[in-house]
């Protein structure tokens, strides 16, 4: 054999390797496009059936590769649209919907053909709710108007209204129901909150118990719980730092807050203001209700007695949940309901959690000391607190 024929034969050689490829390749996407046959393709018929009509012509494979990434994109954004919608139609008074009408709507969430269709529905049944909110707001407050629910907790609701007489935007606090415990509840608020006057906590400006029990409160316009986390270090020890000034002058007025949570701070211009003073008490009394408190947040005195009475130093382990969650976005302690809640955050070492974890590795000698299970090793007081916590800013 020649030299040149030799070169043909490599030729031919590498020629005949590469339509083998090709054969492989072709049969390789003839089960491709079978399987596409076969695949549960609800919602997503007309994109699937693009895909094979061109599966089979290599020219067209660049565009076969661009229309699988987009038929992805458009899967995973359903998904997430679903659970999005699943969680808003869960947070619906579901008691106003026949069973009915919420089977019917679950079943249009669970399919992309009918998922829009849902999403009609659940946005006609909010409207129908926040009109139906508004129209609690009672009557006889006629000095108010542009009235709009902004929420909702256990005792209360709190609407953004329009002051008329001093033409201001404000808060107003309304109970829920009229019975004795909420009314118990209001009136402790009242009498704690309107007594502190401090610009990390949110001002009361006028209040009555007539014509109905009600607070109006300068309006904030966020809380920390909207803002997106972690959040960056100086700015979340900015946050503590403020939030632990109020509680020190409230402390100094001998009163406890007992409910701090990301819900519970507000920021009016970036200033954090603690409000709900539902839970709140004089250092002077005793109680031993848990009546409303946020587990995640909750120290062990709130959970067992064994660990002795609420009192400042309750705030002061809230506090460092608080920290913890704006530095890491989560909790360190979690359960399905009180007694697993409970259980957690007695057992869990926690000194051990909080060393492990790097991402707070610079609060960490602060933070043990706040979540220490027993009282009498947590900061003696807020001064404590603010002095390590200003030494990190």
């Amino acid at each position: 054999m020649t030299a040149n024929n030799a070169t043909y034969y490599d030729e031919l050689s590498d020629i005949e390797g590469r339509i083998k490829q090709y054969e492989q390749a072709s049969l390789y996407l003839t089960n491709v496009k079978q399987e596409l046959y076969q695949m549960n393709t609800d919602g997503f018929e007309e994109e699937v059936l693009e895909i094979r009509n061109h599966l089979l012509d290599l020219d067209e494979q660049k565009k076969v590769s661009n229309l699988l990434s987009e038929l992805k994109n458009n899967i995973e954004n359903y998904y997430i649209e679903s659970e999005l919608l699943k969680k808003e139609f869960e947070n619906l008074p579901l008691d106003i919907i026949d069973k009915a009408k919420r089977e019917e709507i679950q079943t249009l969430l669970s399919s992309p053909k009918t998922i829009n269709h849902a999403k009609k529905w659940i946005r006609n049944i909010q409207t129908y709710v926040d009109k139906r909110d508004r129209i609690c707001f009672p009557k006889e407050l006629t000095q108010y108007t542009d009235e709009y629910l902004v929420g909702t907790g256990g005792f209360s609701r709190v609407y953004k209204v329009k002051n008329i007489k001093e033409n201001r935007i404000v808060a107003v606090k309304i109970p829920i129901n009229k019975d004795a415990t909420i009314g118990k509840s209001f009136l402790r608020e009242l009498n704690n909150w309107v007594s502190l006057k401090h610009k990390n906590i949110v001002k009361i400006f006028h209040y009555n118990i007539l014509p109905v029990p009600y607070i109006e409160m300068e309006w904030c316009n966020s809380c920390l719980a909207d803002i997106k986390k972690p959040v960056q270090f100086n700015l979340a020890t900015y946050y503590i730092h403020s939030v632990a000034e109020g509680l020190y002058y409230a402390h100094k007025n001998n009163i406890a807050h007992f409910d701090l949570k990301p819900q519970n701070i507000l920021l009016k211009n970036d200033v954090p203001k603690i409000t709900d003073w539902g839970l709140s008490r004089l250092l002077t009394k005793h109680g031993t209700t848990t009546l409303g408190i946020s587990l995640p947040f909750a120290a062990p005195e709130q959970f067992s007695t064994r660990y002795g009475k609420k009192d400042a130093k309750t705030d002061i382990w809230q506090l460092g949940i608080l920290y913890y969650h704006l530095l890491t976005n989560s909790v360190p302690f979690t359960g399905k309901d009180f007694a697993e809640y409970g259980k957690n955050i007695t057992s869990t070492n926690t000194k051990k959690l909080i060393q492990e974890d790097e991402s707070i590795e610079e609060v960490s000698h602060i933070l043990v000391k706040c979540l220490a299970k027993r009282k009498k090793n947590r900061y003696k007081n807020l001064k404590g607190f603010l002095r390590d916590v200003k030494k990190i800013m």
